[in-house]
């Protein structure tokens, strides 16, 4: 069994916890004080507080953060995100402050170099 974190629950966020929980992984979501709903049992709901502590012991990563806030987010998480962790991108469009694809702004705010994106349809 592995371990995932999931980076704000978001739709896409959500939909991709209930997908590993229901593979068998452990997710553990981190989020802000808004209640995500309920949860399969697999998937452990974490305070941002956490971040540091969770992001040390996981290797993959799915940054679920909408794009108009994704900067705003990378920059709280890359004092955290090595360049051994495997992350996975999920938002659609340009982030507004330097109109970056979500990838690119990974990759230029972070460590990561292990970088995957799963597109879809815009919303």
């Amino acid at each position: 069994m592995s371990c995932w974190t999931i980076v704000d629950a978001t739709p896409w966020g959500l939909a991709l916890a209930r997908r590993l929980a229901a593979g068998g992984h452990e997710v553990q979501l981190l989020t802000g004080s808004r209640s995500p709903g309920r949860l399969p049992k697999l998937v452990s709901r974490q305070p941002w507080t956490a971040a540091p502590e969770i992001l040390e012991q996981v290797e993959r990563v799915v940054l679920a953060t909408r794009i108009a806030g994704l900067e705003a987010r990378l920059e709280q998480l890359a004092p955290h995100l090595q360049g051994d962790h495997r992350l996975l991108t999920v938002a659609p469009g340009l982030t507004p402050g330097h109109h970056f694809r979500a990838s690119e702004a990974v990759l230029r705010l972070t460590a990561v170099k292990q970088l995957a994106v799963l597109a879809g349809a815009a919303e």
